[in-house]
C-alpha cells in the first residue's frame, strides 16, 4: 500500500513541478521570443481552429494543431476572452493580450504532453522489468536531460509524437503479457 501512495505522490510532485516551471518561464517569456516555432505553432492553431487550410497540412505536428485547436475551442466554452477565429483576432484594436492567452493555453496543454511522456516512459521501463530504482534514475535523466526541457519550454511536436509511440507501446507490450483485448484497441488508437 506505500508503494501506490508513494506512485501518486510522485506523480502530483511531478506534474506540479512541470506545471510550476512552465508557468514561471512563460511569466517572463513574450509569446513572440520564439520566432521559429511557438508563434508558428500560434498561427497554425489559429488557421485550424478558424477551418482555413494551412500552408503545412503534410506538416508531421498537423496532430499538435488539431488538438491544440479543439482545446482552444474547448477552453472558449468557458473563457470567452479567448478569441480564436482569425478574422476576429485581426479586427481587434489590440491582438496582443489574445495571442498572448492562446500561448498561455497552448503552452499549458503542452506541459500535460510533456507530463504524460514521463508517465508512459516510465511504464514502459516497468513493462521490461527494470528495478524500481534505476527506474527512477532513467526517468529522473530523462526529466533534466537537453530534450525534455526544450520540450517544455517550447512548442514542437517531438514530445506528441514520442508520447504517442510511448502509449502505443504500452499497451502492446501489456496485451502480449495480459492478453486483454481492449489493449490491442488502445495501442493502435
Amino acid at each position: 500500500m506505500i508503494n501506490f501512495k508513494y506512485s501518486y505522490i510522485l506523480s502530483f510532485l511531478l506534474l506540479s513541478s512541470i506545471l510550476f516551471s512552465n508557468f514561471f518561464q512563460i511569466s517572463f517569456q513574450h509569446w513572440s521570443a520564439i520566432i521559429d516555432n511557438d508563434i508558428q505553432y500560434i498561427f497554425d492553431t489559429i488557421l485550424v481552429s478558424s477551418n482555413i487550410d494551412q500552408t503545412m497540412k503534410d506538416h508531421p505536428g498537423f496532430t499538435n494543431y488539431f488538438f491544440f485547436s479543439i482545446i482552444v475551442k474547448s477552453v472558449n466554452l468557458f473563457n470567452h476572452n479567448l478569441i480564436y477565429d482569425l478574422n476576429e483576432v485581426i479586427s481587434l484594436k489590440n491582438p496582443n493580450s489574445t495571442i498572448e492567452n492562446i500561448f498561455i493555453t497552448l503552452r499549458t496543454v503542452n506541459s500535460f504532453f510533456c507530463y504524460f511522456f514521463v508517465i508512459y516512459f516510465y511504464k514502459n521501463l516497468k513493462c521490461f522489468e527494470i528495478k524500481k530504482n534505476l527506474r527512477l534514475l532513467i526517468t529522473s535523466i530523462l526529466v533534466f536531460s537537453e530534450f525534455f526541457l526544450d520540450a517544455l519550454f517550447r512548442m514542437n511536436s517531438d514530445i506528441t509524437a514520442c508520447l504517442f509511440f510511448l502509449v502505443s507501446n504500452y499497451y502492446l507490450i501489456t496485451y502480449f503479457k495480459k492478453n486483454k483485448n481492449y489493449r490491442i484497441f488502445l495501442s493502435g488508437f
